[in-house]
């Protein structure tokens, strides 16, 4: 985690995620087991969002999302 992250209420990160990038988790936010999530065009993870086990996530993930893959990309809206 970088020193200016923040993360939101309710959200859990699996054992052994990489959070290298300094932004914003939301609210609600599960980030599964080895997710990596390091890229300098990232503002924030939006909450109610799944990010699976292994993604790579290289861009902001809106509200809602669940993320799957390498590169994560969204695979299902929950709302």
């Amino acid at each position: 985690m970088s020193h200016t992250s923040k993360i939101g209420k309710n959200s859990y990160l699996a054992c052994n995620s990489n959070i290298g990038a300094s932004f914003e988790i939301q609210d609600n936010v599960l980030i599964g087991q080895s997710a990596v999530i390091v890229s300098s065009k990232l503002n924030y993870v939006g909450h109610d969002s799944l990010i699976g086990a292994g993604s790579v996530v290289i861009r902001d993930v809106e509200p809602y999302s669940v993320i799957a893959g390498n590169p994560g990309k969204v695979i299902k809206m929950l709302k």
